[in-house]
């Protein structure tokens, strides 16, 4: 681990390194130390998370070896990090490692953490509120000095301000950058969309991956940003996806739950184009063969069909059911065609599928 991470470009000692990772290593209560790669081959990446404060995930080790793989596995490691920490009901990730590469700070950046004296710090704000709610929460959080949260101020005044929830594309940012937030008032479009779970278990659905031999296709995996095609429809980005997974395309009993809700993501884009066009545009974000894709446009190369891009899923704790979807939604819906839902609506969905308890 030592040779494999040692930051030479930057002047590291390797005395210094080893004294550090023994001392995290010897540490077990405090600190946890893993590495992600492949089986029986060198890793990739070298990360330690510190719990030793109750609102902040620590990273004092944050380092990525260079191959193919490492941009791709780098996001999702970001990612990760602050996921892991809204899990734990944490506000922040924040990384304190001293020796970050070129690459690994424009991740950061990309992915809104801030500069600050001790690190990079991000907020990840697991709540379902309305707009003014959240920036009372946020005002609170920020009145704590010392640890850079201060940062965070200009977001009480935009959420305080009413007339920004019509405002869909700076609305939809602020959940990016406070995810997993929620604005439940704001006006961000919400469409359920089935799935069949053959093709979720490859771009989000880790759970139903678990239940086939060869699991997921690995890098379409990792990626947090990927595409699903269906039938052209009417939808907006950018907007909420929540996946209505059908049954398994195996023809095989899940021991999971599936004709229920089990996922949301961000609705990044929606590109509208001939089956061809879009299979050469989104080949490397995609599971679909052209041939899954040509299907879809009834084996016409002419007809227009719809590529969704979305990120970030968030895997529910809850899966919804279809009878309790059509009871929160007063009304029936097509597990054929995606639907549009009413935001008081998807608070409900959303609140059932990441609680502890289905109420």
């Amino acid at each position: 681990m030592i040779d494999l991470f040692l930051d030479n470009p930057q002047g590291e000692k390797k005395s210094d390194f080893r004294k550090k990772i023994r001392q995290l290593l010897s540490n077990t209560e405090q600190f946890k130390c893993f590495t992600v790669g492949r089986k029986e081959q060198k890793p990739i990446a070298l990360i330690v998370y510190d719990r030793s404060e109750n609102g902040e995930l620590k990273i004092p080790v944050f380092r990525f070896r260079d191959s193919k793989l490492t941009p791709t596995v780098l996001r999702r490691c970001i990612f990760q990090c602050f996921s892991t920490s809204a899990s734990e009901q944490r506000k922040f990730t924040r990384i304190s490692e001293t020796y970050l590469e070129d690459i690994t700070i424009a991740a950061l950046q990309e992915d809104s953490f801030l500069k600050t004296e001790d690190g990079w710090l991000r907020a990840n704000l697991a709540i379902m509120q309305n707009a003014a709610d959240i920036s009372s929460y946020i005002f609170n959080i920020c009145r704590e000095s010392g640890k850079g949260y201060e940062k965070y101020f200009p977001f009480v005044n935009i959420l305080a301000n009413q007339d920004f929830l019509s405002k869909t594309e700076l609305m939809s940012d602020i959940e990016r950058i406070l995810y997993p937030a929620k604005i439940a008032d704001a006006e961000i479009p919400t469409f359920i969309i089935p799935i069949q779970s053959w093709f979720a278990k490859d771009l989000f659905d880790k759970e139903l991956a678990s239940e086939v031999l060869w699991g997921s296709k690995e890098e379409i995996a990792l990626k947090r940003e990927v595409v699903y095609y269906c039938a052209k429809r009417a939808m907006q980005a950018p907007g909420r996806i929540l996946w209505y997974v059908s049954k398994s395309g195996t023809g095989k009993n899940s021991s999971y739950t599936v004709k229920a809700i089990r996922a949301c993501s961000r609705l990044d884009e929606i590109v509208i184009g001939r089956p061809k066009e879009l299979y050469g545009r989104f080949r490397r974000l995609g599971v679909f063969s052209f041939k899954d894709i040509l299907k879809i446009a009834d084996n016409d190369l002419n007809k227009d069909i719809m590529a969704v891009k979305f990120s970030d899923t968030e895997l529910f704790k809850n899966p919804i059911v279809l009878e309790d979807i059509k009871k929160i939604l007063g009304r029936n819906i097509s597990v054929q065609s995606s639907s549009k839902i009413a935001t008081e609506n998807f608070k409900i969905l959303y609140n059932i599928g990441t609680s502890n308890i289905i109420e």
